[in-house]
């Protein structure tokens, strides 16, 4: 049982339960340890780097066809894209948990209790909240998430209004904070799904499916990022439309000076 024996009067969340906002308190507590200047946002990066490396050693050792069919130069790329995407953003960096899972928050009848924190860092405080929103769709069991349990965009904004307001002074706009989460939850996928990779070289799969979490994981990504260029495109599309609108009003606007200039004359 570990720490869980010695919390008495606690359980873990379900899958339900730890949709609750009456986490936010204990996330907010836990991001308001700020690290040291200097620490945290090359350690995520550096992770990633790290895994990539390892998982396209993995493909060559492994026999597994999921791993064997994955391609991580594509993947290598897309965490580029992301990073070069996000950064702009400057999203904040506090000390988080960086897997907020169902089985890592504890509840009883009137509190909750946050434990586990193996994988806590200084890290960006959008990808914590980001991690939490993906680990909604489970998977942790079978290997396979269900991503239908994701929240809806409505929810997403309503729980980080409910974030932002509780937070104060420096928890940044709504819909920012809502584009640096929505981001970083593609990072969270490639994050696990190449962890999962390497858990796979190392323990193998009789235990655990890491091979099918691995590409259940960077499917999702992909849906994600599929999703980010979207966005982008019509962000830069209307972009465009303003752009043109202000280059054919300028332009009407000197076609009728000259034509005023000719009739004074």
């Amino acid at each position: 049982l570990g720490l869980r024996g010695f919390l008495e009067g606690y359980s873990p969340c379900t899958l339900t339960s730890m949709r609750t906002p009456s986490i936010i308190p204990s996330i907010l507590k836990l991001h308001s340890y700020i690290p040291p200047s200097g620490l945290g946002p090359t350690e995520l990066w550096n992770q990633l780097d790290t895994w990539l490396s390892e998982a396209k050693d993995a493909q060559k050792k492994v026999n597994l066809p999921l791993i064997n069919s994955l391609n991580l130069t594509s993947i290598s790329l897309s965490i580029k894209s992301c990073k070069s995407s996000t950064l702009p953003l400057n999203p904040s960096i506090v000390f988080c948990h960086n897997d907020l899972l169902s089985g890592n928050i504890m509840q009883s009848s009137s509190s909750i209790q946050l434990i586990d924190f193996e994988y806590g860092s200084p890290n960006y405080a959008a990808f914590d909240i980001a991690n939490h929103f993906n680990e909604y769709a489970g998977g942790t069991d079978t290997g396979v998430p269900d991503y239908k349990l994701l929240m809806s965009s409505a929810e997403m904004r309503e729980w980080i209004e409910i974030y932002v307001r509780e937070k104060g002074e420096g928890g940044g706009e709504v819909e920012e904070v809502m584009e640096t989460v929505e981001r970083f939850m593609e990072v969270n996928h490639y994050y696990w799904g190449l962890w999962a990779i390497v858990q796979a070289r190392n323990e193998g799969v009789e235990e655990f499916p890491y091979d099918r979490y691995a590409y259940e994981r960077f499917a999702q990504g992909a849906k994600e990022r599929k999703k980010r260029l979207s966005a982008s495109k019509k962000s830069w599309n209307r972009y465009a439309g303003y752009a043109t609108l202000g280059v054919a009003a300028a332009a009407g606007i000197y076609v009728g000076w000259k034509f005023l200039g000719k009739k004074k004359k």
